[in-house]
C-alpha cells in the first residue's frame, strides 16, 4: 500500500513539474498548485530548480507572478474587505520572502566583493605607478 502511495506522489510530483510554468502564467499561486496536486507548498519550492531546467528557463522566471494572480486575492464587494488568508497563502508568501532575502544576501556579498576587487586593483595601479 505504501508503495503504490509514494508513487502516486511521485506521479503528482512529476505532472506537477511538467505543468508549473502554465499555472503560473494562468494565475495560481503555489499554494494552489500544491492543493491542485495534492502536495506540500514546499515540494514545489525544493524542486524549482529542477523545473527551471525542465523547461529551460531561469529559477526567477517561477517566481514571478503575473498581475493577475494578485487581483484574484481582492474580494470586491461593498464594503470593500479583504479575503482572508490562509495558511498556505501565508506559508507561500513567507518562502517568497526568504528567497528574496537570499537573493538580497547574495547581491550584497557580489557587491562587497567587487568594491573589494577594484579597491584592489587601485592599490596595484598605485604601486605600478610608483615604483
Amino acid at each position: 500500500m505504501k508503495d503504490r502511495k509514494q508513487r502516486s506522489a511521485s506521479e503528482s510530483v512529476k505532472k506537477m513539474m511538467e505543468d508549473l510554468p502554465n499555472l503560473i502564467e494562468q494565475g495560481m499561486s503555489f499554494a494552489e498548485v500544491a492543493k491542485k496536486y495534492n502536495i506540500d507548498v514546499s515540494t514545489i519550492y525544493k524542486r524549482l530548480n529542477e523545473i527551471a531546467e525542465l523547461h529551460g528557463m531561469q529559477r526567477s522566471a517561477l517566481l514571478q507572478r503575473p498581475v493577475l494572480s494578485h487581483s484574484r486575492n481582492v474580494k470586491a464587494n461593498t464594503n470593500n474587505s479583504y479575503k482572508k488568508y490562509g495558511k498556505d497563502e501565508i506559508e507561500e508568501t513567507m518562502h517568497l520572502y526568504n528567497e528574496m532575502l537570499e537573493i538580497v544576501r547574495e547581491l550584497r556579498e557580489n557587491v562587497n566583493e567587487a568594491i573589494r576587487a577594484m579597491k584592489m586593483e587601485g592599490m596595484e595601479d598605485e604601486e605600478h605607478t610608483n615604483i
